[in-house]
């Protein structure tokens, strides 16, 4: 009797529920969106402030900056090995809130614009196009591997760790602040060009194939422009703001 019941009770559960299961379905999927999804949203661009040009230029500073810290993530992450597949849903919600800027900042373009504004809508758009160029670079480099050679392994630690401190330092909250130094490049590139002749010291010595030299050589070009873009947005942003 006992498991008649719990049989009866379970299977009228699931009748009463079935009919509502649909739209309690669709209810939920309105409330709970994945990450990415939500970061693919832009957070200050309103079309409401286009009728005041320095409040849609406020606003889509503050989404350029949030662009930026995504972009610089998906440049982390190539550090720590993430392999192109990792990397597809940051990219993707990358490629949504970077189409909302540019089609914010085009119908902010449209406006009669005073000249300092105009200056500022453009540095803006360089600091945006800053951040882009820094998380394509960086995805090229994917997947960052650790070399065979000992030597060489221990000059791209030094290299990572150099571009992580460039990275880290991309902190939108003390740029806005005010407060944000310098940002210096000197220690990346130094571990840069170190780490270049290292590669072709071990193809040399044939440690490393050519074809891996050739690989690895690129992979180092596109993770030290992708750190020389995150700093001239950096600083871009930080002179623009205090200005």
């Amino acid at each position: 009797m006992l498991a008649l019941f719990h049989t009866t009770f379970n299977v009228l559960g699931v009748v009463l529920m079935w009919p509502l299961a649909d739209g309690l379905t669709r209810w939920l999927l309105q409330r709970f969106r994945a990450r990415e999804e939500d970061e693919a949203q832009p957070r200050y661009l309103d079309d409401n402030v286009l009728a005041v040009p320095a409040l849609a230029l406020d606003a889509l500073e503050r989404e350029v900056a949030r662009f930026g810290q995504l972009c610089v993530r998906i440049a982390g992450a190539v550090l720590t090995g993430a392999a192109p597949v990792a990397l597809v849903g940051d990219r993707s919600a990358m490629t949504r809130l970077d189409a909302a800027v540019e089609s914010f900042a085009e119908r902010l373009s449209r406006l009669a614009l005073s000249k300092v504004a105009s200056e500022r809508l453009a540095e803006l758009l360089r600091i945006h196009r800053y951040y882009k160029t820094c998380a394509d670079q960086a995805q090229t480099a994917a997947p960052l591997q650790a070399p065979v050679d000992p030597a060489l392994a221990t000059h791209q630690q030094t290299f990572v760790a150099a571009l992580q401190q460039l990275f880290t330092q991309q902190d939108t909250e003390s740029v806005a602040n005010g407060d944000a130094p310098v940002v210096d490049v000197v220690p990346m590139e130094l571990a840069y060009q170190n780490l270049k002749a290292a590669v072709l010291v071990s193809a040399a010595a044939g440690a490393l194939p050519l074809s891996q030299m050739e690989t690895a050589l690129g992979q180092y070009s596109a993770l030290r422009r992708a750190a020389q873009q995150a700093a001239k947005a950096r600083e871009h942003l930080h002179h623009h703001h205090a200005a």
